[in-house]
This record gives structure tokens, sequence and C-alpha cells, in this order.
């Protein structure tokens, strides 16, 4: 009678254990696709804000500089006798993204148009106040993954 009794409380907990791991899994898979849901969701809005351009133009411009200063010196026989600070180098560069999949109808003519451009205030010590570099970069032309093309005007 004890080994029945014995036997009967084990598959009384058995019993129990199974139904907790079945609520606990259900409970599991309630949760995954309440996340998977919410997933879609957040990929629906990112691509509906993409395609209606909600983008600003600071995540597709970029503005940034250098400068080279340092205090320079010479005896009266040096090509820099007079001492003192001097801007060396000073340029402001910029890169901005034009556009992206860009078509005639369905055609595909450029997927990126990116424009690249370097201002240059001071060059070598000498005030210039010129455009150092410009460039302008075609990605993916003619719906291609392989063929870009750029064009730039460089200063001498």
């Amino acid at each position: 009678m004890r080994v029945a009794l014995t036997g009967a409380a084990l598959l009384l907990v058995a019993g129990g254990a199974a139904a907790d791991d079945a609520a606990r899994l259900e409970a599991l898979e309630r949760r995954v696709n309440y996340l998977e849901d919410e997933l879609a969701r957040t990929r629906a809005e990112w691509h509906a804000a993409e395609l209606r351009g909600d983008d600003s133009w600071s995540d597709r411009v970029s503005l940034s500089g250098s400068v080279e200063l340092g205090h320079y010196g010479g005896q009266s026989d040096s090509v820099l006798d007079n001492a003192g600070y001097r801007v060396w180098d000073a340029r402001l560069f910029l890169d901005a993204e034009l556009g992206e999949d860009i078509r005639v109808g369905s055609k595909p003519l450029i997927r990126n148009l990116g424009l690249t451009a370097e201002w240059n205030l001071v060059r070598l010590g000498d005030v210039v106040n010129d455009v150092g570099e410009l460039y302008v970069d075609l990605q993916g032309v003619g719906g291609s993954s392989w063929l870009n093309l750029g064009g730039t005007r460089t200063t001498a």
C-alpha cells in the first residue's frame, strides 16, 4: 500500500509539473508572437518613414574641418625668421548625399548621388580662399551593381 501511495503521489507531482511546463510554454509562445508582431510594426514604420523622406538634412550632410597652426620662428637667415604663431593650413570639408534611387519612370538611373567638397581657407601659410576639390559620385549607374562614375575638380 505504501508503494501504491508513493506512486500515486509521484504521478500527481509529475502531472502538476507537466501542467506548469505547458503553461510556461504557452506564455513564452505568446511573448514570442508579441515580439515578432512588434518587430514587424517597427520595420513597417521605418520603411514608411524612408518612403516619406522623414530624414533630416543632418542625416545626409556632414560638415567638418581641419586646422594646422603652430609657433614658427628661426634665426635671421631662416625662411621663418619672424617668430610667432601662424595658421599653416585651414580647410572645410562637406560630404553630402544628394539623392537615392533616382529613376525616370521605372528605369533606374543612379542608385546614389553624392558630393564631396573641400574649401581651402589657408594653404601652406597663405590665405587662398578657394575650392580645393569638388567631387561628384554617381553609384549604380543604370541600375548596375558594378558601374560607378565620378568627376572631380582639383586646384593645383
